[in-house]
């Protein structure tokens, strides 16, 4: 007999793959602008493909493992043009990998705006400027800024009026920037033009004007002033305020004056005065300058202030300090008074504290142009009912809020989006309606969180706030002994790791917390949803929840149906993640106690996925394990992968051990035989035991 032995050569290649790594498949492009680049990676031995139908301009380049699409659309290509194109890489034994998307392109040449801001320009120091020749066209939005910091008029106004600055005076120059933008179209486009603006110091003595710190309107009357800073206060012949309820007021504008007399202020050190015009109107916005008088009839001004008042009845108190440290702990106002800070614009740290009740008379308190927060405290105040911030988006610093024992009606930051603090207390508000913070939507907060004892508050709802964490361990949430308070509502937070505390709220007729997944996961040890005593509660709506976390204690709320929590799906578990023991429950003195959350029947195992075997030799392999998840929390105390010749490999088998918790790993497979099947799998063992993911095979090469 004769043997027949045939051989030839099988080459695996493997396939090539495309993946998105930016960019949008389907867009509208400008003609004659670039498109927004489009790049893919190509995943195998010989990153390789073609790209068909993109239009003229626009062009494919692999470079390395990357394939870019980029270019520009010619301007004589059809506006509306849609050039649908595919990338496809080259395999000559394995099927391709397409990818399609579609390039339109459209004429923009109608959306571009225009903007021109004038030549450049030059007035005398303290003189308004009205913009020269300014222009601007096919816009859906036009600003003005400065490199100064004068103000305009009108800063969206095609040719505003802008009031220089004392700062501005002294830097000789500024820049004012005409902006245009037309967002009308697919892509917004703007554009923008400068002009500079100089300053020419024209009077023949050097004087200069610093507000003072105040100015207060009441009666129908408005009380101002300003220090003269000269070294020739003999050549000043007269002082004064102009105001006008147009911008750049002059001494042709109503006024109010005081010859010098070369006695009293004016032989002072710091010679400063304060004057009063009398004869406004409520309703009323208007600009305002100090000024002086030279023996030459040279005119100075300070810079210009806005300012109005609704009731003559209530003092209107401007504050034009820039430091952003508030401190109103010793400040008292003689009659009831509105305080404006108009120039604190960032990180206030504000304190407004006593030892015992004060009246400071200060009824509204507000900061227009403030950002951002890095200190708030007020306490025992028994005046202050408005704290108003309205473009305040971030507390910074990591420090207290406290609102304690205050007069305060509202405490309202409407554009709020992120908190940070250290410990929030909200106590003792006797007339506290509403705490409004609508746009907030990450909430970091190291200690404890207090609304007590507020006995107005009605509703406590935070409609944005997604994230609310701690890094501190058994830090508190309490919401406790507010008369009046109706409804909790947080329906977008993800998860607590602060101790839910509710406790004695009367009137608590809902808490609602439907997005919630777990409840004091930063608490080791203290109970996770605590609450009690809240008579009229009905409803607890903690519909996506799966752990809280030590405990869960809801007792003495006396119409409370606990079997009307509709999620049985969640466990009280202890918080180390290593003890399968469940936390402790404790349900008592409610209308209905029985519950139907933690039941065993319930548990889900751990799952996750087994590696791929690669880098196979005679005697080694690599494999691992992914997407380990553990439904009840619980973390594993080791994980690795297990081998055997026979199917179904345990950890009684060959094993890797790669360490403890629920994250990705590699393991390294090992003392291996040559031209042997090998079955392996993922394992990772918790409290409960042991679980295995998906099996596998290889076999090693001779």
């Amino acid at each position: 007999n004769v043997n027949t032995i045939a051989s030839g050569t099988i080459v695996v290649t493997p396939k090539s793959a495309l993946v998105l790594e930016q960019g949008e498949l389907n867009q509208t492009a400008c003609l004659g602008e670039s498109i927004a680049p489009i790049t893919f990676l190509i995943e195998g031995n010989a990153p390789n493909a073609t790209v068909t139908g993109l239009p003229d301009g626009v062009t494919a380049n692999i470079i390395e493992d990357q394939l870019i699409i980029s270019g520009t659309p010619p301007e004589d290509l059809a506006s509306g043009s849609r050039f649908e194109f595919t990338v496809q890489t080259n395999a000559s034994s394995c099927a391709p990998d397409t990818s399609t998307g579609a390039i339109t392109v459209t004429d923009c040449s109608t959306c571009y705006p225009t903007a021109s801001a004038g030549a450049d320009f030059s007035v005398c120091a303290g003189d308004a400027y009205t913009v020269q020749n300014a222009s601007a066209a096919n816009y859906t939005s036009l600003q003005w800024t400065t490199s100064g910091t004068g103000t305009f008029d009108s800063a969206t106004a095609e040719s505003p009026t802008y009031v220089p600055s004392n700062a501005d005076i002294a830097n000789q120059q500024i820049t004012l920037s005409l902006t245009t933008t037309n967002d009308s179209c697919t892509t917004a486009q703007t554009v923008q033009d400068e002009m500079v603006l100089t300053l020419t110091q024209c009077n023949s003595i050097d004087v200069t004007l610093q507000n003072n710190d105040e100015l207060e309107l009441f009666g129908n009357a408005m009380t101002y002033g300003a220090q003269v800073v000269t070294n020739n206060m003999q050549n000043i012949s007269q002082v004064g305020v102009c105001y006008s309820t147009s911008v750049a007021p002059t001494i042709d504008s109503a006024t109010i004056t005081e010859d010098n007399s070369g006695t009293d202020w004016w032989a002072g050190a710091n010679p400063s005065y304060t004057l009063t015009a009398s004869g406004l109107s409520p309703n009323t916005t208007y600009y305002v300058r100090a000024f002086a008088k030279t023996i030459n009839d040279d005119v100075v001004y300070g810079d210009q202030v806005e300012v109005g008042y609704e009731d003559p009845n209530i003092a209107e108190v401007y504050n034009f300090q820039t430091s952003n440290s508030v401190n109103l702990d010793a400040v008292q106002y003689s009659r009831v008074t509105n305080l404006t800070y108009l120039n604190v614009t960032q990180n206030l740290y504000l304190s407004v504290q006593s030892s015992a009740p004060t009246n400071r008379n200060i009824l509204e308190l507000r900061f227009p142009n403030l950002t951002t927060i890095g200190l708030l405290s007020i306490e025992n105040d028994m005046t202050i009912e408005q704290l108003i911030c309205p473009n305040v988006n971030e507390f910074t610093n990591n420090n207290n809020i406290r609102i304690i024992n205050t007069a305060l009606k509202s405490l309202s930051f409407p554009n709020l989006e992120t908190l940070r603090a250290y410990w929030l207390q909200v106590n003792l508000n006797n007339q506290l309606e509403t705490i409004e913070m609508p746009n907030l939507v990450n909430w970091y907060n190291g200690g404890n969180i207090y609304i007590q004892n507020n006995d107005s508050l009605e509703v406590l709802r935070f409609p944005s706030l997604q994230t609310l964490e701690t890094t501190r361990s058994n830090q508190n949430f309490s919401i406790s002994n507010n008369d009046m308070l109706t409804l909790i509502d947080f329906p977008n937070l993800t998860g607590l790791y602060h101790r839910l505390n509710i406790p004695s709220n009367p009137l608590l007729t809902e808490i609602s917390i439907p997005q919630c997944v777990f409840l004091g996961k930063g608490s080791p040890s203290d109970t996770g949803l605590y609450m009690y005593n809240n008579n009229a509660l009905q409803t607890l709506n903690v519909d996506a929840l799966e752990t809280v976390y030590n405990g869960v204690y809801i007792g003495s709320n006396d119409v409370f149906n606990v079997a009307g929590i509709s999620n049985c799906g969640f466990f009280v578990v202890n918080n180390d993640g290593y003890d399968c023991n469940f936390g402790t429950i404790y349900i008592s003195g409610n209308a209905n106690n029985d519950y139907c959350f933690q039941d065993p029947a319930n548990l889900q195992p751990v799952s996750l996925i087994t590696s791929t075997a690669t880098d196979v030799t005679q005697t080694t392999a690599t494999s691992g394990g992914s997407s380990l998840v553990a439904p009840n929390n619980t973390v594993m105390s080791r994980k690795g992968v297990c081998w055997s010749t026979a199917q179904n490999p345990t950890v009684a088998d060959n094993l890797s051990d790669n360490g403890f918790g629920n994250d990705n790993f590699d393991a390294y497979i090992f003392g291996l035989l040559p031209n042997t099947t090998y079955h392996y799998r993922a394992y990772a063992e918790d409290c409960n035991g042991v679980y295995y993911g998906n099996e596998m095979s290889f076999t090693t090469p001779q």
